[in-house]
């Protein structure tokens, strides 16, 4: 679990390639859970879902979702 403090990561080193953003579409899902879905984004091979908690100002790293590879 990753957890990040009012959005700032600690410093590493790493490459990074500026993708589009997905657009996301959330519904309510069962017992209070809430579903989301997207289009897949070109030259992304993964996403991560991250929850914002607001009362202490932490990202918390909830999944990690793999693109398929067809």
């Amino acid at each position: 679990m990753i957890q990040v403090l009012h959005g700032k990561e600690p410093e590493q080193k790493v490459e990074l390639a500026t993708l589009a953003a997905p657009v996301v579409t959330a519904a309510a899902g069962s017992s209070g859970a809430i579903e989301l879905s997207w289009q897949p984004v070109d030259g992304a091979n993964e996403y991560q879902i991250f929850e914002y908690v607001k009362d202490t100002g932490l990202l918390r790293m909830l999944e990690r979702v793999h693109r398929p590879r067809w």
